[in-house]
């Protein structure tokens, strides 16, 4: 187990420095090192991240550019979704949403 989670070991002297410690792990990443890691890495997979509560995260955003408050979308979510949230979440996620749409967000030229 210990073998898997660090496959890599490097023993130091006493009197070694960090930049001797970077200096040679710089010098020899690819030579060394690198080579050794290739079988403990598997093949690299494709994450994809799901958003559970796309609905509801839809329905909030679009609450708030309609300028309603708050506590307007959270009767709101109560009423029409069933969803029970705090003001604080409710917060986090428009916060979530306005930093994803507005890295989507694409200019025509």
């Amino acid at each position: 187990m210990h073998k898997e989670a660090y496959p890599i070991s490097i023993d130091l002297h006493k009197f070694c420095t960090r930049n001797d410690l970077r200096s040679f792990i710089d010098t020899h990443w690819t030579d060394l090192i690198e080579k050794h890691l290739i079988p403990y890495r598997g093949k690299k997979r494709k994450i994809i991240r799901s958003r559970p509560n796309e609905e509801s995260n839809d329905f909030i955003f679009q609450q708030r550019e309609q300028g309603r408050t708050t506590k307007e979308i959270k009767k709101l979510l109560k009423d029409n979704l069933d969803i029970t949230m705090m003001p604080e979440e409710i917060e986090a996620v428009l916060s979530h949403e306005k930093t994803n749409r507005n890295k989507n967000l694409v200019i025509p030229t």
